[in-house]
């Protein structure tokens, strides 16, 4: 395993503003080999349906009483923002729409955010370089959006770079040049856990994550998670 997802800085201003913020990373290899389209298809029916049990009785207003929904939305509230996976979870739950990608690789990722609530991103590792460094956004800043359009951060905003790349931020989402596709052989996930959210959910969330990936991809090689915090590397 590359010691590259080992190298994650904050910056002071960072930790000043988001002491108790943890990032989880996870790299996983070998997505070139064969996708089990059968069983993933029916575990992700299943946990689907398993979600629309759960919250049969949707109100958004309970919902965002409970971590981690409550962080998200108190953060993306600030910017007048409404947190973009409680939406995909009104999509599953209260809509009825299933929750689909082109790409294997990405669709775990989707239904393990709309499951645990957590906000993640999946990055093509062949194709980022570190340092990583975890920053809060002066406004000047520009990202690649997955649309093809450039994006400017908004002050206050957190996000992610490798070297002078930016990667992602919370609330602008992820960069379109290192996105998954279907020609990814190695994969690193992020996972931003605000403020309060803590280390289970990120543990939690990998091994959800993991559960999904080998099924979809039997001979994938998934490693451990690490979180990071201001300060502090927990395996």
């Amino acid at each position: 395993q590359s010691t590259m997802e080992y190298i994650m800085q904050f910056s002071t201003l960072l930790a000043a503003r988001h002491p108790k913020l943890l990032m989880g990373t996870m790299r996983v290899d070998n997505l070139g080999s064969p996708f089990d389209r059968p069983s993933w298809s029916r575990l992700r029916e299943q946990d689907t349906e398993g979600l629309r049990r759960r919250f049969s009785a949707y109100n958004r207003k309970e919902t965002l009483l409970s971590s981690p929904w409550r962080q998200y939305a108190d953060y993306y509230k600030a910017f007048k923002k409404t947190y973009p996976v409680l939406l995909q979870l009104e999509s599953v739950v209260v809509k009825s729409r299933p929750i689909r990608s082109s790409c294997p690789a990405i669709e775990t990722l989707f239904l393990a955010e709309v499951v645990s609530g957590l906000l993640a991103a999946g990055h093509d590792h062949d194709l980022i370089t570190p340092p990583f460094t975890l920053e809060v956004a002066q406004g000047d800043e520009k990202l690649d959006g997955l649309a093809g359009n450039e994006k400017r951060l908004k002050p206050g905003d957190v996000f992610l770079t490798a070297g002078k790349t930016v990667l992602s931020s919370v609330l602008e989402g992820q960069d379109s040049g290192s996105r998954l596709t279907e020609a990814t052989q190695s994969a690193l996930y992020v996972v931003y856990a605000l403020d309060g959210i803590g280390e289970k959910a990120v543990a939690d969330f990998f091994s959800l994550l993991g559960s999904y990936i080998r099924t979809a991809f039997p001979e994938a090689k998934i490693n451990d998670g690490i979180i990071f915090g201001p300060g502090k590397v927990a395996g």
